[in-house]
């Protein structure tokens, strides 16, 4: 269902292929591992306290996962 969906480039994925010199990202040209999504929004005061502890999180489970990547879905305009 997702492999066509184009990703906004941002993030650790696009600081670790910098030099791709890609114009898209697609869903399935993601590495092979686990995928998770995270739907938040600033204007939520929960999202905004818990980005920070998933951001910790993020960086630890890729050390040891380096096939593990979270796409960040906005709820904002």
């Amino acid at each position: 269902v997702l492999k066509d969906i184009e990703l906004q480039p941002c993030g650790t994925y696009l600081q670790e292929h910098a030099g791709d010199n890609k114009q898209r990202y697609v869903y399935a040209e993601l590495p092979e591992g686990v995928k998770g999504f995270y739907f938040s929004a600033n204007w939520c005061p929960p999202c905004r306290a818990f980005t920070p502890q998933l951001a910790e999180v993020y960086r630890l489970l890729r050390k040891r996962e380096p096939g593990f990547e979270i796409i960040f879905v906005s709820s904002d305009r």
